[in-house]
């Protein structure tokens, strides 16, 4: 989400808020000289930052106050330090971080509290831990934070929306779906001019549809898929859009979601498993790979032919039909207990779509030659 970049916003204002009020104490060279020393400390972290080196971001941040905050810059070098943490991939301190933000910054600094809601509910997704990112979110929808207009009416719905999904609840996801889908109407509407508003939509829908916070190992296949089947929807309306940065980047974040299926498709398991237990595998990793095809349909569903598309629609969806090639081969010679040969394999795929999942092909071999066996005793019976 673009909106939740490192705050460093108040950082001079409150340093000299500070010496202001001690100006003639006899602490006042000390606690300036140590102020100098931590805004110091805290721009060398944010170019860190900046550079996109979290892990080291992060840990400058953490050096820059041991002792429990006492004031808006600490919480800032906190909160700072979980998005650092976050954006390294260490989302578990991260939302260390960010709870000790989001706890110690209630009813003292609301607008430090607010983001640091939704950047802990993006840490408890990429945790896995959806229980815990919705009623974070909800806690953030439902509080007066201040929030930019765009927050409040479409990326927090959004991002309900896509967390119902992943746990299974279509009914509560397509009621989110439909309150940012209104909030998104009110914002265009309300933009005069068609070139800014192409380049705000664009923004708004990066940030509804971000699907950087997903991750493949605290994500089951089937929820991973959930949610890239209904954040994909937003991106691809930015791929549409045609704006500069904003499309390449939407089709990027949907292209490596796509590839990270392969994540579990391909996960070894390095047990020793008999013969029941990798066809159960086998026949999962088969179920994925046919979401994933689905989940492509319904992205094709979105976009509507026209002669004077882009170049860049063009080529996304000639890349994301490749994909979804990709995908049915897997399916089509990956079909479970069939001795068929491969190429026969993925002619019967294609043919039948869905059919290589269930049944089982091997059972209705099974069954058809118990019936020739029937046949055959019947004939046999009837001509002694």
């Amino acid at each position: 989400m673009n909106w939740l970049k490192p705050l460093a916003f108040i950082i001079s204002s409150l340093f000299l808020f500070s010496c202001a009020h001690m100006q003639g104490t006899g602490y006042y060279k000390s606690y300036r000289d140590h102020q100098q020393e931590m805004v110091q400390k805290f721009s060398a972290a944010n170019q860190l930052l900046g550079e996109g080196d979290y892990l080291e971001a992060a840990r400058a941040f953490d050096g820059i106050t041991l002792s429990a905050p006492i004031n808006q810059l600490d919480l800032i070098v906190i909160y700072n330090a979980g998005l650092s943490y976050y954006e390294a991939g260490e989302c578990k301190i991260a939302s260390e971080r960010l709870r000790r933000v989001v706890r110690l910054s209630r009813n003292v600094a609301p607008q430090i509290e607010g983001r640091a809601l939704i950047q802990l509910a993006d840490t408890y997704t990429c945790l896995g831990q959806d229980s815990m990112s919705i009623p974070t979110l909800i806690e953030a929808a439902q509080g007066n934070f201040n929030f930019p207009p765009d927050v409040t009416l479409a990326e927090i719905p959004a991002r309900l929306a896509a967390a119902y999904a992943r746990i299974g609840n279509r009914r509560v996801a397509r009621h989110y779906y439909a309150i940012a889908e209104q909030g998104l109407g009110q914002i265009y509407n309300s933009i005069e001019s068609d070139r800014d508003r192409a380049k705000y939509i664009a923004q708004i829908l990066l940030g509804m549809g971000n699907m950087q916070e997903l991750n493949p190992r605290t994500m089951t296949g089937e929820q991973y898929i959930a949610s890239l089947r209904a954040l994909q929807k937003y991106l691809f309306k930015v791929v549409e859009l045609d704006v500069r940065n904003s499309s390449q980047s939407a089709a990027n974040q949907i292209i490596n979601a796509y590839n990270g299926v392969w994540y579990y498709i391909d996960k070894v398991n390095k047990k020793r498993l008999n013969d029941l237990a990798r066809r159960r595998i086998a026949r999962r990793k088969l179920q994925l790979a046919e979401l994933a095809v689905q989940a492509l349909r319904a992205l094709n569903r979105q976009h509507i032919p026209d002669p004077d598309d882009p170049p860049i629609v063009t080529q996304f969806l000639r890349q994301m039909s490749q994909r979804k090639l990709e995908f049915r081969n897997y399916i089509a010679t990956n079909i479970v207990g069939t001795n068929l040969t491969r190429e026969a394999l993925r002619a019967q795929g294609l043919k039948r779509g869905g059919r290589v999942l269930n049944p089982n092909p091997i059972l209705e071999q099974k069954a058809l030659a118990r019936m020739r066996n029937v046949m055959q005793k019947k004939r046999a019976a009837s001509h002694p």
